[in-house]
């Protein structure tokens, strides 16, 4: 919504396919999950992705209270 929001401020409203790609070329902003671009060249998406491993662990508070 955000990406969309923007291209309209900066086309002044119009609403043609194309103005509206250009006008979303090399956007970026802040979100929640860090910082987003889209990226001139390619139009993709760029953003952080956190890839995380949980296993299985003891608690070492409660392996010392034992």
């Amino acid at each position: 919504m955000r990406v969309i929001y923007e291209a309209l401020k900066k086309t002044g409203g119009a609403t043609d396919a194309a103005r509206l790609v250009d006008a979303a070329k090399g956007m970026s902003w802040e979100s929640p999950r860090g910082k987003i671009a889209i990226d001139p060249a390619t139009r993709d998406i760029i953003n952080i992705v956190y890839i995380n491993r949980v296993e299985n662990v003891k608690d070492p508070v409660k392996a010392r209270m034992k």
